[in-house]
C-alpha cells in the first residue's frame, strides 16, 4: 500500500510544532521523507512535540526518523497517546522527556524479518540489529543485558511499570467523572501519596477491592474527585506527622524528666544510708544494698530503718529520715488529691501520650500541677 508521512502541526510563533506518528512506521508512516523532513526544517527549533501510537514497524524507516530527532539541538517532547510498540518504542527514547497517557502501553521484543527457519546468516544479521536497539533503549537506565532479555521475552510495560523501568519520566492522569473512578485506580493514586510503611497503607491495602470502603472515604473527607482525594490523604498523612512529631518530642522530654528524676532518688538515697551509717545504725558493708533499696523502694526501707532498734535513737534517725510508714501514710492522707494527680499523669504517659502532649498545649497550668503531682510521688 502506499506510503504516507505522519502529520506535522505547525503551532503559532512560540509554541512548539507537533508531530505526529500515528500508525505503523515504513507501512503507513514513511519514515524516510518524515526523517528528511526533520533534517531540512527543524534541526535547530527550541522544542518540538512527538506524539506517538503505533505498534512499530520498519527498522530501518525507524533508525530514519530516531536519528533526524535525535540531531535536532532543542528540547524533544515526546507523549505517548496510545501505543509505543516496537520501533515505536525505540524511537520514544529519543526524548528528553517522555510521558504516557495513563491509558497507554509500552512494549519491546526481538526484531524480526518474518520468516520461521532462518539461515545462520540472517540469525546473525538479526542479532545485529537487536544489538542496536538494545543500545538505543539502554540509554535511559536499563542495562543492555536486561533490554535484551525484555526483548526476548516479548514485554508489555503498563504505564507504572514503564515508569518503574526509566523507560518514561511521567503519566499523565485523564480526566474521568467522580461517579465513574475505579475503586483500583483511586487506591494507586492514594498509595502513591502514602509511606509506604504507614498504617494508612496497610488500611487501604485491606480494602482495595472494597467500594464501600471508598465511597466512605470519599463522604469523610468530603471530596469527589481523585486529585481531592489525593490532596485530602496527604493533608491527614501532614497532620498525622506533625501530631506524632508533638508525641515525640513529649515522650523525649517525659525520657528527661524521668532521668532527673532517678538521679534525684540515687543522691537523696545515697545521702540518707551515709547519714544512718554515720550514726552507727546501718553497715557500712551494705551501703550499696541499702542505697538500692532506699531509691526502689523508700517506704520499705524506712520499715527496715525502723525495726533495727526501738531505742530513742532509732526513733530520732526516724524523725530525721521523716519517712517511716506512719507518717507516709499521713502524708499521703492529707494529701489525696495530689496522688490523684499523679495516679492520673502516670496513666496519660504510658496509655495515651497523645492526650498528655495535646493537654500540655491546651491547658498548661493542669498539666503543671499533674506532672509535679507525678514528679513527686512515689509511682
Amino acid at each position: 500500500m502506499k506510503e504516507r508521512s505522519s502529520i506535522i502541526f505547525k503551532n503559532s510563533a512560540g509554541e512548539p510544532d507537533d508531530i505526529y506518528i500515528y500508525g505503523e512506521i515504513g507501512y503507513e508512516i514513511d519514515g524516510n521523507f518524515l526523517g528528511s523532513i526533520l533534517a531540512q526544517e527543524y534541526q535547530n527549533v527550541d522544542s518540538l512535540n512527538v506524539h506517538i501510537n503505533s505498534f512499530g514497524g520498519d527498522v530501518l524507516h525507524g533508525y530514519s526518523i530516531f536519528s533526524a530527532l535525535y540531531d535536532i539541538k532543542g528540547k524533544i517532547n515526546v507523549i505517548i497517546d496510545g501505543v509505543a510498540g516496537s520501533m515505536a518504542g525505540v524511537i520514544s527514547q529519543v526524548g528528553d522527556h517522555v510521558s504516557i497517557k495513563d491509558y497507554g502501553r509500552y512494549q519491546m521484543h526481538d526484531p524480526s524479518i518474518g520468516k520461521k527457519h532462518l539461515s545462520d546468516k540472517e540469525k546473525e544479521q538479526l542479532q545485529h540489529i537487536k544489538d542496536s536497539l538494545a543500545t538505543i533503549l539502554s540509554r535511559r537506565g536499563l542495562s543492555k543485558n536486561d533490554i535484551s532479555k525484555l526483548m526476548t521475552e516479548d514485554t508489555w510495560f503498563t504505564p507504572k511499570e514503564a515508569k518503574d523501568a526509566g523507560l518514561i519520566d511521567e503519566i499523565i492522569s485523564t480526566k474521568r467523572k467522580a461517579e465513574d473512578l475505579i475503586t483500583e485506580a483511586i487506591y494507586d493514586s492514594v498509595k502513591e501519596t502514602t509511606p509506604a510503611n504507614s498504617n494508612s497503607n496497610k488500611n487501604y491495602n485491606q480494602n482495595t477491592q472494597n467500594t464501600d470502603t471508598m465511597t466512605y472515604l470519599f463522604k469523610m473527607l468530603n471530596v469527589s474527585s481523585e486529585k481531592q482525594v489525593e490532596n485530602a490523604v496527604k493533608k491527614l498523612i501532614d497532620d498525622n506527622t506533625s501530631l506524632e512529631t508533638k508525641v515525640n518530642n513529649q515522650k523525649k522530654k517525659i525520657e528527661e524528666l524521668e532521668n532527673t528524676i532517678s538521679e534525684t532518688k540515687e543522691k537523696t538515697a545515697k545521702k540518707t544510708v551515709e547519714n544512718l551509717i554515720e550514726r552507727g545504725l546501718l553497715d557500712s558493708e551494705r551501703k550499696d544494698k541499702l542505697v538500692d533499696l532506699a531509691k526502689r523502694d523508700k517506704e520499705a526501707f524506712n520499715l527496715f530503718v525502723d525495726n533495727i532498734s526501738a531505742s530513742e535513737k532509732n526513733t530520732d534517725v526516724n524523725n530525721h529520715v521523716g519517712d517511716n510508714a506512719a507518717t507516709e501514710k499521713r502524708k499521703k492522707e492529707e494529701k489525696s488529691q495530689p496522688l490523684e494527680d499523679a495516679k492520673e499523669f502516670q496513666r496519660l504517659r504510658e496509655e495515651d501520650p497523645a492526650a498528655l502532649a495535646k493537654l500540655e498545649e491546651t491547658d498548661n497550668k493542669k498539666f503543671e500541677r499533674l506532672y509535679n503531682a507525678w514528679a513527686n510521688s512515689d509511682l
